[in-house]
């Protein structure tokens, strides 16, 4: 659809009937989100006000660190997803792993201890 097309449509028809995607509950969109890579859902951030931080509440993680520019970024951002989410449960985890990517010695293993914590806490 082109941009002349979109903005009439924005133009000629109410909100409600425009944004029927943030009516949705948030367990269908994070279901759907589940589904996405990370960086796609993070992206999502910009249709709707409403979404502006939901993608903070998703209980999963699909990343390829070759996403980042800067290494510790990449690192950052799986510390503050796994620390946001310390007290509810993970449904997906996926790194893209490359070795040569990974110089801190035992990071991987910290985040997987991280992960078993999180599992082992709520399936007792």
């Amino acid at each position: 659809m082109d941009a002349a097309r979109v903005k009439l449509a924005l133009s000629t028809n109410p909100p409600s009937e425009v944004d029927q995607l943030s009516s949705l509950p948030d367990c269908l969109i994070f279901q759907v989100f589940l589904n996405l890579p990370t960086k796609d859902v993070v992206k999502t951030s910009v249709l709707s006000t409403r979404w502006t931080t939901l993608w903070k509440d998703v209980p999963g993680l699909d990343l390829d660190p070759k996403d980042f520019n800067i290494h510790e970024t990449f690192v950052s951002f799986v510390d503050n997803f796994l620390e946001r989410n310390r007290n509810s449960s993970i449904h997906r985890f996926k790194l893209t792993y490359d070795s040569s990517y990974f110089e801190e010695p035992g990071l991987v293993n910290r985040w997987v201890e991280r992960l078993l914590g999180i599992y082992i806490c709520f399936n007792f």
